[in-house]
């Protein structure tokens, strides 16, 4: 299953809003067919964005082009059809327009997500330090709200899981540094004068 697809929230967005976020959005961003893969634009040219002047222009041009008869007239038949040409100048320009939107669609997103999750990290500071004391003092609190804590504690836990991989490092580099270099074998010299194979 794609990765972004089961992680996808499906509870009904009623949440209130904190951090200064706006609320969330009623269906929230959708979702690309199931099982689709990028695919390379077929052609042994590489793929050249179209420049913004051409992606504004293309419905117009696809507009002029369904309007006259000059193209076919003029250029012939030895060219793409008029009507093919206009379809998918139309079809590429809107195809752009959703790109321009998701852009901007992430921006937002990411800026929501970020005042939202700085406010929830200030109620999860406060938590740390009764947490720690009560699971001390209480072994049986050990095994109660284990994804509370997990979820706390979690910056902490990869720093120290960073400290220790560091320190496990330099401790490798110095016993090597310190263990003497091993000979290297040489071949024996012919003797003077022996028969040559």
């Amino acid at each position: 299953m794609n990765a972004s697809k089961k992680n996808k929230v499906t509870v009904p967005n009623t949440l209130p809003p904190v951090g200064g976020a706006n609320p969330l959005p009623a269906s929230g961003a959708p979702m690309p067919p199931v099982g689709w893969v990028p695919v390379k634009p077929a052609g042994a040219r590489a793929f050249a964005p179209p420049l913004k002047s051409q992606v504004e222009q293309a419905s117009a041009v696809a507009q002029e082009l369904r309007a006259t008869n000059a193209y076919a007239q003029f250029l012939g038949a030895k060219v793409p059809a008029a009507g093919a040409v206009a379809d998918a100048l139309d079809f590429a320009a809107r195809w752009s327009v959703e790109v321009e939107a998701a852009e901007k669609w992430l921006e937002y997103v990411k800026n929501q997500a970020q005042l939202a999750w700085s406010f929830t990290r200030g109620l999860l500071e406060p938590l740390k330090a009764p947490l720690a004391l009560e699971t001390a003092r209480d072994p049986a609190f050990d095994k109660e709200l284990p994804l509370l804590k997990a979820l706390v504690t979690a910056r902490n836990t990869v720093a120290k899981r960073g400290a220790a991989n560091r320190a496990a490092r330099k401790r490798s580099a110095k016993k090597a540094a310190s263990e003497p270099a091993k000979p290297t074998a040489h071949a024996p010299d012919a003797s003077p004068g022996a028969p040559s194979a």
